[in-house]
């Protein structure tokens, strides 16, 4: 049987993969993702395209050390007016 691994430690993508019974463990690794989103706006990317590299860079990161297994990465950038918003400040739930 695959492994799979959630490349994210998002408590809303943990719920959601849950509930669709799906069976995963969690790995988060260290990606500098403002850099990465700051060059991809600077080239001229669209949010979407930022999003999909960032969780593509999450992924690899991953994949390269568990290479048996289907890795999931994901991410999202909230954008409004042209403007890409930061993520919320850490809050308590």
């Amino acid at each position: 049987m695959t492994t799979v691994v959630l490349a994210s430690g998002s408590a809303t993508r943990h719920r959601l993969l849950t509930e669709a019974g799906l069976s995963f463990t969690v790995q988060v690794e260290p990606v500098d993702e403002v850099a990465l989103r700051d060059r991809l706006r600077g080239m001229g990317h669209s949010s979407a395209d930022a999003a999909t590299a960032l969780a593509d860079a999450k992924a690899a990161v991953v994949a390269a050390q568990r290479g048996d297994a289907l890795v999931i990465g994901a991410d999202q950038i909230l954008e409004r007016d042209d403007a890409w918003l930061d993520k919320p400040a850490d809050r308590p739930r």
